[in-house]
């Protein structure tokens, strides 16, 4: 995996838009990423999100393990979904990842997390980002760009 984006420590803001398939709203969102030294086979990230009119921030933790030339395991991690695993892919010009879970979360509710993220190369070295996640009600539809800071 030789893409800047994971591979290198460091930091990559970014900034782009949410949609939902239910409604017209659009919310802007603005990002960070912290990517620390690979340690023991695994690279570490943190990821904070600040939604415009949304008080509280999103800090999403993500572990990356089992790298091979084309593909990756990940872990999730946030105050909302407790944990969940998935897997990704690799090429020349993209990282990926998807995740398809359920858990019972603390008061015995399933919660369900259904998604992909897709992060494509650009000639410059920033990234063009795509994401979609689902739940029973709605298609949340990410799109944005991060660069290295």
């Amino acid at each position: 995996m030789d893409h800047p984006f994971i591979r290198s420590p460091g930091e990559w803001i970014g900034q782009g838009k949410i949609t939902f398939s239910n409604s017209s709203e659009v919310i802007r969102y603005y990002t960070k990423w912290i990517v620390f030294p690979e340690k023991d086979s695994i690279i570490r990230c943190e990821q904070f999100v600040e939604k415009e009119g949304i008080p509280e921030p999103i800090c999403n933790s993500f572990l990356f393990s089992d790298i091979s030339s084309d593909a990756f395991s990940v872990i999730l991690s946030n105050e909302d979904i407790s944990s969940v695993s998935g897997q990704g892919l690799i090429n020349d010009r993209i990282i990926a990842w998807e995740f398809h879970h359920q858990n019972p979360s603390a008061d015995e509710e399933e919660i369900s997390l259904e998604g992909i993220e897709v992060y494509t190369l650009q000639d410059g070295g920033d990234y063009l980002v795509h994401a979609e996640y689902m739940s029973e009600m709605m298609r949340t539809i990410i799109d944005g760009r991060i660069w290295k800071k």
